[in-house]
């Protein structure tokens, strides 16, 4: 393994992600008239409670994603039986990505 291997092999990464960028790019412009626009809307959306949050994030998998509103480990670990400072704490989170 030597320098050029190593540049190679994130050149064709590069190379790689780029042909994909592209192909998703003209597969969604191919789609983009084919949408459909749903029967019904959200009309109004409530709040919930420390106790229906807590039980929601309890009995999530422990996975994490980047995309994830609220990632289950640290949503987890800031649960508190306080409960309105881990609401406090959580909703900036659950507004930005609502």
């Amino acid at each position: 393994f030597n320098s050029n291997d190593f540049m190679n092999f994130f050149t064709d990464k590069i190379d790689n992600f780029r042909n994909t960028i592209t192909n998703v790019d003209s597969t969604a412009s191919n789609m983009s008239n084919s949408f459909v626009t749903p029967k019904e809307k959200l009309q109004y959306f409530t709040a919930i409670g420390h106790e229906e949050l807590n039980k929601l994030i309890t009995v999530s998998k422990p996975t994490t994603c980047l995309l994830d509103p609220v990632p289950t480990k640290p949503g987890v670990t800031r649960l508190s039986p306080g409960g309105p400072v881990s609401l406090q704490s959580l909703a900036p989170t659950l507004i930005k990505h609502t």
